[in-house]
């Protein structure tokens, strides 16, 4: 495989960022939607995997988006997204099918992630038999009715943005991401520097590596001065040259947290494929304490509806609180709208042009997508009740069901759960109530064993 931030130097090679969590048990499979990366499942991978005995994920930014690189970017149809999904699996586990990965395979899928699990399962352009598919936030009737708003829906959103700081402020203030630690996470992996063309999260991750180094030579040359102060040394002469063994040994594991993986005729064989990634990586940028008391404050008015004599004094502080934040949102919008003015031409721009030094655009520009948009979602529901494993559906609400998915539902092809309080980015908003409906679903299903077999003996019902 090719170093962190490396290339394929082949021109009929395609990469694929890859993450992996895990080595043993069974593997879940984390498709991201449309405009999002991998990185969007770094929270919910947090919480199964803290909460599982035994479990493995994978995850990868799909063709056009993040740090995954094709020979034909443009080609999103989801007959070929959904046999990147085999060809990763292959690349990653070698040509053994089923003998090659030790343990059960699980699809999880959200948005256009979703329907591409689904396509995949349905076509088997994977070559294990799935033990569980579970599809967040799209359903084919309300998908298809949506899409002739998603061009103003897409114009809307700011151009570029002076910083990635920025751009994790624009998610969660927009209302993107309703959850400040997962924009932080999330956003890094969805833009790309218009200077160099590398995406954000490699650039964060390059950062930390750089850290990490300092760390480590901080501490290696903590010791050589312990070392040389011979009078000094006792029994802790032994203690500090394995700390920094140790300090060396996490900046390995933390340099590798992700791997880009080379995908292109033949496939690679399992024995040339080498991943250390021991996680998901959640890295969190800063942001100003403005907005940290900005969250604290929501925080604290969900605390107060819990009590019921206060009521309508809650429903004027919110109505209040919305129009704060519209107004905010608006001069946010703005600001970001003058700058996309002064900046008319993004392939021209230079570091001397932009306030910040540098700008940020989007990784993957879905307005050129449109050709694809209903090849993504027609025949999704009958296809999601025609496939054989068990499936649960996860929706932000539950108006969300078109006529074939509600029928379904009454004949109980598939089990259904609602999560409240969230946006279309269900698993950033919540995802603790994310991963506790996974691990619920697939306990049921003898899949996962938790940790805590009580607080997942029954699936929550809508």
């Amino acid at each position: 495989s090719s170093s962190s931030g490396g290339s394929s130097s082949s021109s009929n090679e395609d990469v694929f960022r890859v993450y992996r969590r895990g080595s043993d048990g069974p593997l879940i499979v984390m498709l991201h939607g449309g405009g999002y990366s991998a990185l969007t499942w770094s929270l919910v991978v947090e919480e199964v995997c803290n909460e599982v005995q035994q479990c493995q994920v994978l995850a990868f930014d799909q063709r056009g988006h993040g740090s995954t690189r094709t020979v034909r970017t443009e080609d999103l149809d989801a007959d070929t997204l959904a046999r990147d999904v085999g060809r990763v699996l292959r690349a990653v586990f070698g040509d053994g099918g089923e003998a090659s990965i030790p343990g059960p395979v699980v699809l999880v899928g959200h948005s256009l992630g979703g329907a591409i699990a689904v396509h995949a399962e349905f076509h088997k352009h994977i070559d294990v038999a799935v033990a569980g598919v579970i599809v967040i936030d799209v359903v084919e009737g309300t998908a298809l009715a949506a899409l002739s708003s998603m061009h103003s829906v897409l114009a809307a959103r700011p151009l570029t943005f002076p910083s990635l700081q920025e751009a994790v402020l624009w998610s969660y203030r927009s209302g993107q991401t309703r959850n400040l630690d997962a924009a932080r996470v999330s956003m890094p992996g969805q833009v790309k520097n218009v200077i160099t063309n590398v995406c954000g999260a490699d650039e964060v991750e390059q950062l930390q590596q750089r850290k990490n180094s300092e760390i480590c030579a901080s501490d290696a040359a903590a010791v050589a001065t312990g070392a040389g102060d011979s009078a000094a040394v006792s029994t802790d002469s032994t203690a500090a040259p394995a700390d920094a063994d140790a300090a060396t040994k996490q900046g390995r594991d933390e340099s590798q947290e992700s791997s880009l993986l080379k995908v292109g005729p033949p496939p690679i064989s399992a024995g040339s494929v080498r991943f250390s990634a021991r996680r998901l990586s959640c890295r969190r940028l800063s942001v100003d304490n403005e907005n940290k008391i900005e969250e604290e404050a929501e925080e604290e008015e969900e605390d107060d509806s819990d009590n019921t004599g206060k009521k309508d004094d809650k429903k004027h502080i919110d109505a209040d609180e919305r129009r704060k934040k519209q107004m905010h949102n608006e001069e946010f919008r703005k600001s970001f709208e003058s700058k996309r003015l002064k900046q008319s031409s993004l392939a021209g721009c230079s570091s001397s042009s932009i306030d910040s030094g540098v700008s940020y655009t989007w990784s993957i520009n879905l307005s050129s997508t449109t050709d694809h948009w209903n090849g993504w979602f027609e025949g999704l529901s009958q296809n999601f009740l025609s496939i054989t494993p068990p499936k649960l559906l996860l929706l932000a609400g539950v108006d969300r069901l078109d006529t074939d998915l509600t029928v379904g539902q009454m004949q109980g092809k598939f089990q259904m759960q609602v999560v409240g309080r969230c946006g279309h980015a269900v698993h950033e908003d919540a995802p603790d109530e994310v991963a506790a409906a996974i691990i619920a679903f697939l306990t049921r299903h003898r899949i996962l064993q938790p940790k805590h077999p009580s607080r997942y003996h029954t699936l929550p019902g809508c």
